[in-house]
């Protein structure tokens, strides 16, 4: 039971412990703990969201994965909203913080982890009735054994073989492994009756692709306007995109480099979130 419930220690722990509060005195480092609605947080670049609020200053992109499912980043600016658990990936923000602790979004998601793996399924509730049955049915044959065979050994052996500890304790811990383990995935179970109804389910309907996908999109075709060939074109398109942080550019890149083609140094790199990169590239 304690391995299964590693994978709530994880979620919790995702969180960072202590975070900088933009505070009078200037940034200060406290406990995610201690901050307080309406508390301005300063996020780092890669570092974890730790409240739900709203942007106030800075501009970036967010992996939001974790809380919406979706593998696209979002783009960030004053007046965006962003989610506890989120990850920001370029530009240091400062975010209001609007939820947190428990209230926030990412909260709310351990919270409902950890009411799953201590609900009780209909199957749980049937083996909990199996046992008792079973619990009799040892002791009358533990009873039987030892007034036909007088032998107490032989006794013990009844009862310990009839237990019904396998049944009592086997649902329950395979209940809370699965739910361990979807949530290793990234996925959540609210209860374990949506769990054991799971084995009933033929069909699935998704709502959006991005959650069906792996996060990692990939360059597919190359299409140009007669000016230039494609691996003058991907060329420069990787050389300007070679700094960029951002999926598609680290795509870009990526299929450069299996091409064996050679990048450009770029110079005067500007990124605009939102609206892409912009780069000198051989005095282009």
């Amino acid at each position: 039971m304690d391995r299964g419930r590693d994978a709530l220690t994880d979620l919790m722990s995702f969180l960072p412990d202590t975070v900088q509060v933009r505070t009078d005195d200037g940034p200060v480092m406290r406990p995610l703990a201690d901050v307080q609605e309406g508390d301005t947080v300063i996020v780092a670049p890669g570092g974890r969201i730790p409240v739900d609020g709203v942007v106030l200053f800075g501009r970036s992109s967010a992996d939001q994965s974790r809380i919406t499912g979706e593998s696209w980043p979002v783009d960030l600016s004053p007046g965006s909203e962003v989610f506890a658990g989120s990850i920001n990936q370029i530009g240091a923000v400062e975010v209001r913080a609007e939820r947190v602790g428990a209230d926030s979004s990412y909260g709310r998601i351990v919270d409902a982890v950890r009411q799953a793996q201590s609900s009780e399924p209909p199957v749980q509730r049937l083996a909990d009735r199996l046992a008792a049955w079973l619990v009799y049915l040892a002791l009358g044959g533990a009873v039987i054994t030892y007034v036909v065979t007088r032998d107490l050994e032989a006794t013990i052996a009844v009862v310990v073989v009839a237990g019904a500890c396998g049944i009592a304790a086997g649902t329950p811990l395979a209940v809370l492994a699965a739910i361990a383990r979807i949530a290793r995935a990234g996925a959540f179970v609210k209860d374990g009756a949506h769990l054991e109804a799971l084995s009933a389910v033929d069909t699935v309907v998704f709502d959006k692709t991005g959650t069906l996908t792996a996060g990692t999109p990939s360059v597919v075709e190359v299409r140009t306007d007669g000016m230039l060939d494609q691996d003058r074109l991907l060329t420069f398109a990787a050389s300007a995109e070679a700094y960029s942080e951002h999926p598609l550019g680290k795509t870009m890149v990526a299929s450069a480099r299996t091409r064996s083609l050679e990048l450009f140094p770029a110079s005067e790199f500007t990124y605009e979130p939102g609206c892409g990169v912009t780069a000198v590239i051989e005095g282009q």
